[in-house]
């Protein structure tokens, strides 16, 4: 947490919904009568959808972005971000999500959407054995393109 404060980052608790320009963040959002579990994968988005604004579920594990309009003629965003996680720790085989999203332009509950999928962000700044192997992996295909690129030249 003190490093959270001195980075100028907000902390929010787990499970506590955060509202920032009409739009509602979550780590986890629950369901059922009780309040029990987590939402299945259509559930969460025709849940969220049903709130008339624009939310945000984090911890997913899988990525799911849907939009509608609402009566006004705005624009209502139901989002399940997946999460941050290793390429080790995620299940491609399920359709499992790595990766961060950065949310711009943000004004009653509209937003512009960026991906960045986890294997780019490592490539990009991560350091260590994978993200080496990222980066040699990418060099590689470079010549190899370039290569073709000469041979049919």
């Amino acid at each position: 947490m003190r490093i959270v404060g001195e980075l100028g980052i907000t902390w929010h608790e787990l499970g506590n919904a955060f509202w920032y320009q009409g739009t509602g963040f979550a780590h986890l959002q629950k369901s059922g009568a009780k309040g029990r579990g987590r939402f299945p994968q259509g559930a969460a988005i025709s849940t969220i959808i049903n709130r008339h604004r624009s939310f945000v579920v984090g911890d997913e594990h899988k990525k799911d972005i849907r939009m509608s309009h609402t009566s006004d003629g705005g624009v209502i965003t139901a989002m399940k971000a997946g999460c941050m996680v290793s390429h080790k720790e995620i299940d491609t085989a399920s359709d499992e999500w790595a990766g961060a999203f950065l949310l711009t332009h943000m004004q009653d509950g509209t937003f512009c959407i960026n991906e960045y999928p986890y294997d780019y962000i490592m490539e990009r700044w991560g350091r260590g054995g994978y993200a080496q192997e990222l980066r040699m992996r990418r060099a590689q295909e470079a010549r190899d393109l370039d290569d073709a690129r000469h041979a049919f030249a």
